[in-house]
């Protein structure tokens, strides 16, 4: 694993489905929101070992919660 990205497809729901029933069983890491969870269950289902990360980790310029100051 080296913690780079394998695909990056702009996916339909269904489009998604299919892709990943398609792969063979691997870690898939997503941004926990409010459907993460329903497909870290679709994955595990597919054999798929899911890891749902905080949002504030996802991108990396955004480590922190602190809004900038408005002028």
């Amino acid at each position: 694993m080296t913690g780079q990205p394998k695909f990056r497809k702009k996916l339909s729901r269904q489009g998604f489905a299919e892709f990943m029933a398609k792969q063979p069983p691997s870690i898939v890491v997503m941004e926990a929101c409010g459907s993460a969870h329903y497909w870290a269950r679709e994955m595990s289902r597919r054999g798929h070992e899911v890891k749902l990360i905080a949002p504030r980790y996802v991108n990396g310029r955004r480590t922190t919660r602190r809004m900038p100051k408005l002028s």
